[in-house]
């Protein structure tokens, strides 16, 4: 149940914080209706922890926060697995310390070097 400011429709007559709807003006017997003008303005509190600013900005990325790393680790959104260029014993290496460590910047890290180690920096060149 919520706590609401009602108006009467025809007077103006206000009643602030009442659980239920009086339904009749008590000065004029008209209707009332559910009144937001005492309301000052609404301020949204973004989530605050040690990952993020005072703005809600993530402040410190880690597996969870990347869709690539989370690919890696064969979590995450089915769409992104074709971007896992993990071999299974490294996936399952990495997963087993993402379960037992935690998700944390350095793990994310470790990831993505992994990735770049095991997708190379070749580049193929068509000869005529």
């Amino acid at each position: 149940m919520a706590i609401n400011d009602y108006r009467c429709v025809d007077c103006g007559h206000v009643e602030q914080d009442l659980l239920s709807n009086p339904e009749v003006c008590p000065i004029c017997d008209s209707c009332m209706s559910v009144f937001f003008g005492n309301w000052n303005n609404i301020e949204i509190d973004p989530r605050h922890d040690e990952r993020q600013d005072s703005k809600g900005f993530v402040k410190r990325f880690s597996c969870a926060d990347d869709p690539l790393v989370m690919s890696q680790l064969g979590l995450g959104d089915s769409k992104l697995q074709s971007f896992n260029r993990m071999k299974p014993e490294q996936q399952k290496e990495y997963q087993d310390r993402f379960i037992k460590d935690g998700d944390s910047p350095k793990l994310r890290k470790e990831i993505l070097k992994a990735y770049v180690k095991n997708t190379g920096k070749k580049i193929e060149v068509q000869e005529d």
